[in-house]
């Protein structure tokens, strides 16, 4: 899948989290559950038949 490829909803599992933190603009360091380029709130979702260490899906909108 790409980076930014639309995810088939029947595809999309269950909700794992949401991004809490802002990794540093100087060192791109976070704590726990952080993003370099999706705001605080943003959910994410594991994908069916598919392990959380290689893919995700994010909500980026409707």
């Amino acid at each position: 899948m790409k980076e930014d490829e639309a995810i088939d909803p029947r595809k999309i599992g269950k909700y794992i989290g949401k991004v809490e933190s802002i990794a540093d603009d100087d060192t791109g360091q976070y704590k726990g559950n952080g993003s370099n380029i999706y705001p605080v709130g943003t959910k994410y979702y594991k994908l069916n038949n598919q392990s959380s260490d290689s893919a995700i899906a994010v909500e980026i909108g409707n």
